[in-house]
């Protein structure tokens, strides 16, 4: 049968109404710190994020906040656990990214704070209505989808999920620059989705990334198998399904 969780999860109640839901959960971390790196451009960023991620210093939460977002690039790396364990962690992250530039540690109350603007992306929280995307793409193909997306737009931007995920937010015109995202987007295995934008704007964009073909097909099936009267918030991703 169908793994429901998965099925469910990001299908925008087009596949079934949720009654009930048991969420699992963890214990709160007993402190954190945060390790960052000044000055990183966003290939270098991208290199230093892999690095940690890939050691035994079990970090917990990894961005790359470009010139301009809070004042000077920073690379941001966060660690989480009981103190002595914490200590330990950062101090041997900071020497495994030593050769990486100038660094500095955040204290706790730091820390939670800028992770709370990362997680709730309150760096575009600025009274702009500029459109913002979010784009999910392999981490190392990050920096040059951005590229793509610069060339063409005024846009600001940040990385969090080590790169994996992007905020970009963009002008208005063209169409809140949907051919650009969708076209650099594609370059990768990645998808892009408008989350901040006009009425006018989302009236005539696609929310949602376009599915291919095949995939499409499948979304449809999956749609007529648990909603076949088509009465779940039809036309709420797709205006096929």
């Amino acid at each position: 049968g169908y793994d429901l969780p998965k099925v469910i999860a990001g299908s925008w109640g087009t596949l079934a109404v949720v009654s009930d839901v048991t969420l699992k959960v963890l214990p709160a971390a007993e402190t954190e710190q945060t390790f960052a790196l000044e000055g990183l451009s966003d290939e270098k960023a991208v290199e230093a994020m892999s690095e940690a991620l890939q050691s035994s210093c079990e970090v917990s939460g990894v961005a790359h906040l470009p010139e301009g977002v809070i004042g000077a690039a920073a690379t941001v790396f966060r660690i989480e656990g009981i103190g002595p364990s914490v200590a330990y962690r950062v101090d041997k992250l900071a020497g495994l990214l030593k050769d990486a530039g100038a660094s500095e540690k955040l204290d706790v109350d730091a820390s939670k704070n800028l992770w709370r603007c990362v997680r709730d992306v309150s760096f575009f929280a600025d009274g702009s209505k500029r459109p913002a995307w979010r784009l999910s793409v392999p981490p190392m193909d990050g920096p040059k989808v951005i590229q793509a997306i610069a060339a063409k737009c005024d846009c600001r931007w940040f990385y969090d999920w080590a790169g994996g995920l992007i905020w970009c937010e963009v002008p208005e015109a063209d169409n809140a620059c949907e051919e650009t995202v969708r076209a650099a987007v594609a370059q990768t295995t990645g998808h892009a989705t408008l989350i901040r934008a006009s009425q006018a704007i989302r009236a005539a964009v696609d929310v949602f990334q376009p599915p291919a073909p095949g995939l499409a097909v499948l979304s449809q099936n999956l749609k007529t198998a648990f909603d076949p009267k088509g009465i779940l918030n039809p036309g709420r991703m797709y205006a096929e399904a």
